[in-house]
């Protein structure tokens, strides 16, 4: 998977990554910046753990 950059849905500038606005991600920084999500939520599912009910525990 390639991009050259990444925005959040709920304020597309704060989160924007790289966060410098003149650079982008090379070729293999996208994997390595989103890989970690991944396999977060592959956790979440082998374990059948639930987010939510995670987030409304410490919420």
């Amino acid at each position: 998977m390639t991009s050259r950059y990444s925005l959040t849905p709920d304020n597309p500038d704060p989160h924007r990554k790289p966060d410098n606005r003149q650079e982008v991600f090379a070729s293999v920084e996208f994997g390595d910046f989103i890989k970690p999500i991944f396999d977060t939520l592959d956790l979440y599912h082998s374990q059948g753990v639930d987010p939510r009910a995670i987030a409304n525990y410490y919420g």
